[in-house]
């Protein structure tokens, strides 16, 4: 079984997935890192291309014998394809994906952004659909899978030094039981 692994990592907005993975990179933990927004994510058809780009990202460093680290996954795409239906969304992106990461708050399990923090028309940003996700989330995080993809909590409330390490410690817990 390949040890090769891509990890996509989740969560609310605002939980500390970008800055950590930014924290990882710095670090040089971290090479191949695939970013949240490969293309514009303004409309349920460029959502569904930044799942896409991604995807085939994720497939070439494989390919290149890589490990990858991932900002967000199909996961995200799946609650607003729920409300708004998209008849280019595959579950299949997730064969590119091994494992996830869903990063959480500790005062609420799934922490809810503040939503005067936004102003822009983006479906990831409607009510509803931070409902749906927050509840999503929750399910994966009890679950411990989505669909077949291994699922791991990580409480980033406060993100140290000490948090950092956790993180990798976590990243290779996930990679060792590839």
């Amino acid at each position: 079984m390949s040890q090769i692994t891509s990890i996509a990592f989740e969560g609310m907005p605002f939980t500390g997935k970008t800055s950590a993975l930014k924290a990882l990179l710095h670090s040089g933990f971290c090479r191949h890192y695939i970013p949240e927004t490969i293309v514009d994510v303004t409309d349920g058809q460029s959502a569904q291309l930044n799942d896409y780009y991604k995807h085939l990202a994720a497939l070439e460093q494989r390919k290149k014998g890589h490990h990858c680290l991932i900002d967000r996954s199909p996961l995200s795409t799946w609650v607003v394809d729920q409300v708004e239906p998209r008849p280019f969304f595959c579950s299949e992106y997730l064969s590119s994906i091994d494992a996830i990461i869903v990063f959480t708050d500790a005062q609420d399990n799934i922490s809810f952004p503040s939503m005067s923090c936004h102003s822009d028309p983006s479906p990831w940003m409607r009510k509803e659909n931070i409902v749906k996700m927050k509840s999503l989330y929750e399910w994966v995080c009890q679950n411990g899978y989505f669909r077949q993809v291994p699922a791991y909590s990580f409480n980033s409330s406060l993100f140290t030094e000490n948090s950092l390490a956790k993180l990798v410690q976590l990243i290779d817990t996930i990679r060792s039981k590839k």
